[in-house]
């Protein structure tokens, strides 16, 4: 793991900003983000905004110059838009859809079904609890996973870097706050349960889309986040980090075959929680390194770009890129708190 350590803090108006090689510099969409009032934007790495879109959100994906947004209708229904990422041509609609994760380099969706569960024709699914996968390529799209316990949801979706798995965490964070991990093949019907603890939650696949990183956290104890690995096929099951009050960490995502990336939060003395910042976690060891200390509001990781976007709770973008260790604001990259960033080929659609 390479030695690294950047803070945020009050003074980052001196922080160095960095120029994307002129190949990257091109007018390409990188980076997509969401605001108030069901609104989001595409931009380059260097924050050029490229095209703004309304009456979409709050989640959105990007992948090879696709942005996938859904688009909310009444009494909970949505469909998932697709939009060319620079132009904004609209270029697919897929009804009764929603919280859109692009795969297979933009050929590829999976999503949900639209939190309107009263069964009026149409309606892909009034349970509300399955998970769906349409190649944009021939139109076709199929059921990848139905589920049957009631106290339970599809909570957040990761897609392997080969495109033949969707991960789901089946779970329920409102009042039971339990979840386990599932996998699906996106070619043939096979479904596979990983975990059985009903503490395993955000998952995400190793480059060589053989091994889930997930967080295991017990119940509603906010200091017992850690990392755990298992492979796809149910081996080799493993922790790399267990959770303290001074460091839980949530949302792990690989970033290469060595490193993941995960979110750093702490409990503060009144015995709230609040955000801290990145870290690096080490696959070999589970070391912990500070990446960013910084009240994170959200991230994604980009495995192509090899570049982390994070929000502040102030609102501000940055950019860390990782080839050259530097943070960079994303210029005009502020808007309300509390919404969502999308990087160019990041394969986990997380809240």
């Amino acid at each position: 793991m390479r030695d690294r350590r950047i803070l945020i803090c009050a003074a980052v108006a001196g922080l160095l900003i960095a120029q994307a090689p002129a190949a990257r510099a091109a007018k390409t969409p990188a980076l997509a983000y969401t605001g108030g009032n069901d609104r989001a934007a595409t931009a380059t790495l260097s924050g050029t905004v490229l095209q703004r879109f309304s009456k979409v959100g709050p989640f959105v994906s990007l992948s090879g110059g696709v942005l996938a947004a859904a688009r909310p209708g009444a009494g909970g229904t949505s469909d998932v838009l697709g939009f060319d990422a620079a132009t904004g041509a609209e270029r697919f609609t897929i009804d009764d859809a929603s919280f859109p994760l692009l795969t297979r380099g933009g050929r590829a969706v999976v999503f949900l079904p639209d939190a309107n569960g009263s069964g009026d024709s149409p309606d892909r699914d009034p349970s509300v609890n399955s998970v769906w996968y349409e190649n944009l390529t021939t139109g076709h799209d199929r059921k990848l996973v139905a589920f049957s316990n009631a106290d339970r949801a599809p909570l957040h979706l990761a897609a392997s870097p080969d495109g033949r798995w969707v991960a789901v965490d089946h779970g329920n964070d409102v009042d039971v706050f339990r979840s386990d991990i599932y996998v699906a093949r996106t070619g043939v019907h096979e479904v596979r349960r990983l975990t059985h603890d009903g503490d395993s939650w955000y998952p995400s696949f190793s480059p060589d889309s053989t091994t889930i990183a997930y967080t295991h956290r017990a119940g509603t104890d906010g200091c017992s986040g850690g990392v755990r690995l298992i492979g796809v096929d149910g081996s080799n099951p493993r922790t790399l980090t267990t959770g303290t009050c001074a460091r839980s960490l949530l949302r792990p995502v690989w970033l290469d075959a060595d490193t993941i990336v995960a979110w750093w939060w702490k409990r503060l003395p009144d015995l709230s929680f609040a955000p801290q910042g990145l870290v690096e976690v080490a696959v070999a060891d589970g070391t912990v390194t500070t990446l960013v200390q910084a009240p994170v509001a959200d991230f994604s990781v980009s495995r192509p770009l090899h570049r982390i976007a994070f929000r502040l709770e102030s609102g501000r973008i940055r950019l860390l890129d990782l080839n050259i260790d530097t943070v960079a604001p994303v210029p005009g990259g502020t808007r309300p708190r509390g919404i969502h960033l999308f990087l160019d080929g990041a394969l986990e659609l997380a809240y």
